[in-house]
């Protein structure tokens, strides 16, 4: 084999890697979209068991997504800019399926509110850093 079909080779492997890595990247992105609906498109069920007022089910569910993902996100960008971006991508994406979890098995209604809490800045560092490695 010359260096002519190995530089090819190579660069064919690149090519699919970086394809492969596209098609997951915008994976990512889309099941974002289905993972951020779920709590607002749930609020009736939110607030028929946990036995909640409209306000409450809607209003602290939409204000717990907010409020910790001003504080955490900030920090987090700033230490993904400095390591590599590849943890904190897997790593949201990890947290962000365990709170969907724990969300799902919330046996009262602060502990869905904890996990929503912590959803905003894993779905922000999951998915954000992804859309910007894209």
């Amino acid at each position: 084999m010359d260096l002519h079909s190995r530089g090819f080779l190579r660069f064919a492997s690149t090519i699919r890697r970086a394809g492969l890595l596209t098609l997951l990247l915008l994976g990512v992105d889309f099941m974002d979209e289905l993972t951020s609906g779920i709590p607002f498109v749930g609020s009736p069920d939110v607030q028929r068991s946990f036995g909640l007022s409209y306000g409450m089910a809607a209003g602290w569910t939409l204000a717990a997504l907010q409020l910790f993902s001003l504080v955490l996100e900030p920090p987090l960008f700033v230490l993904a800019d400095r390591y590599p971006k590849k943890r904190f991508v897997c790593g949201g994406l990890l947290v962000l399926g365990l709170t969907c979890v724990l969300a799902g098995l919330a046996p009262s209604y602060w502990v869905f509110l904890l996990a929503l809490g912590i959803l905003g800045p894993a779905s922000g560092c999951g998915v954000s850093l992804s859309q910007a490695v894209l």
